[in-house]
């Protein structure tokens, strides 16, 4: 007998009450870096209870873990415990709900807040929040802090966030955008070199040596490596390129010591794109340090403001990757909505 999957609905969500008080439920990925192995999840319950702890060990898991807590248990904040592809998958089940629901009601619904507990290797989106530390010490301090407190008095950073749709994937939603060459070059660093700084460290020294020495490694890679040769539209001015990335966040490695991507100009509907204009492999490998450490190069174009960008092939949204499609499949569009995901700022935890 098939097991009937949970389902939500929308209106007995409080999140949109301002004077509802703070309960907070949690979504914990055991298998991210910091949580794996880790007695995380028994601590968390302690504190929250059992039932407002939903602990998804598959992507297929998460819609069921959200009705849990957004519809049962009634949560008026939701915390995820993970790194960014689990804030990818859990935002992006989420967000499919919302606006379904949306659609069938044809009223204004609001999204929940949310609240970033780290728990993977670069926790980017977390920490472009300013959020840093361990899940249960932010999940402690943060209980402590608001404690008593109301959905109204919480301090919120309203981020903009990707809509991307295309033909295979249909629509999906991320904060950091890569093209294929970026997709297939992350690909490499998780599988490869393990991930994590160490695996970042690695895959730089690995491809800067390999190019220049034509070791056996990159032999065995560059093939993979060859970037595609086409055309990006952006606001629609074409752009021959062969590496993009743009977002909504600030990519900020290591506190802030490595700055991959800046957004200067937080503009509502936009995003900041930087891409690698169709230049020599060499040329690219040559560039990599100034890549991650978004300097300004030759050949590097920074763009800001963005709305819109077009273009095809393989792609990753928040270190998740999207393969496997052909120029004809792979055609999408990326941009940016006017409305806004509620984060919990880390302001809120020395504010008080």
């Amino acid at each position: 007998m098939q097991k009937k999957r949970n389902t939500m609905s929308w209106s007995s969500f409080s999140g949109g009450d301002t004077w509802a008080p703070v309960r907070i439920g949690l979504i914990l990925n055991p298998h991210s870096r910091i949580n794996k192995g880790h007695v995380w999840e028994q601590e968390a319950k302690v504190l929250l209870g059992k039932e407002r702890v939903c602990c998804t060990r598959s992507v297929d898991e998460i819609p069921d873990a959200l009705a849990q807590l957004l519809d049962r248990e009634a949560v008026t904040l939701l915390a995820i415990s993970g790194g960014d592809g689990t804030v990818h998958h859990v935002l992006n089940a989420l967000l499919t709900i919302w606006r379904r629901q949306q659609q069938e009601t044809k009223e204004t619904l609001t999204l929940p807040p949310i609240l970033l507990l780290c728990g993977g290797t670069l926790n980017l989106v977390a920490h472009s929040l300013s959020i840093h530390g361990t899940p249960f010490a932010l999940l402690k301090q943060f209980l402590e802090t608001s404690h008593r407190m109301r959905v109204g008095e919480l301090l919120l950073h309203q981020q903009r966030i990707l809509r991307l749709e295309s033909e295979r994937w249909g629509v999906r939603f991320g904060f950091v955008f890569g093209s294929s060459l970026t997709a297939r070059c992350l690909e490499l660093y998780d599988d490869k070199w393990g991930g994590g700084y160490v695996g970042l460290g690695r895959f730089l020294f690995e491809a800067i040596r390999g190019f220049a020495c034509k070791t056996s490694l990159w032999k065995e890679v560059e093939p993979y490596l060859l970037p595609p040769h086409s055309t990006l539209t952006a606001d629609e001015h074409p752009f021959s390129y062969i590496a993009a990335v743009a977002s909504t966040i600030d990519i900020k490695i290591l506190r802030g010591l490595i700055k991959g991507l800046i957004v200067e100009k937080p503009i509502p509907g936009t995003m900041r794109l930087r891409l690698v204009e169709d230049v020599k492999v060499s040329e690219v490998i040559r560039r990599l340090p100034e890549l991650v450490l978004g300097r300004e190069a030759q050949g590097i174009v920074d763009l800001e403001g963005v709305k819109s960008i077009e273009l095809s092939g393989d792609f990753s949204l928040d270190g998740e990757t999207y393969m496997g499609t052909t120029r004809s499949q792979g055609s999408y569009h990326v941009e940016v909505p006017m409305w806004t995901v509620p984060f919990v700022s880390g302001r809120f935890f020395s504010s008080m």
